[in-house]
């Protein structure tokens, strides 16, 4: 699946979430491993956890404006990256 990801971003974040010895994704459909994903540990899910919480606190600090120019980027983002996306997931 990396090999078909055209975003380099996209496919760094791939490659540093992955592990041969990691947890396999499979696609249900067709029964083919996507991907072997690094287990976290309890402290680095914690650690997640509270990043998420902070950065919401900073999203809704944020004028109504703001938030949907950055919501306006995300849907361009997401059209630009169109085939990247579906081949991550199908």
């Amino acid at each position: 699946m990396m090999q078909q990801i055209k975003s380099e971003t996209l496919r760094v974040l791939f490659e540093s979430l992955s592990s041969q010895d990691g947890i396999a994704v499979i696609n249900p459909a067709t029964e083919q491993e996507l991907i072997r994903l690094k287990p976290s540990s309890l402290d680095e899910l914690d650690a997640q956890i509270e990043a998420c919480k902070s950065a919401q606190v900073e999203w809704a600090k944020l004028s109504a404006k703001a938030r949907s120019a950055s919501l306006k980027k995300w849907f361009q983002l997401l059209v630009e990256h169109t085939e990247d996306i579906a081949n991550i997931i199908t």
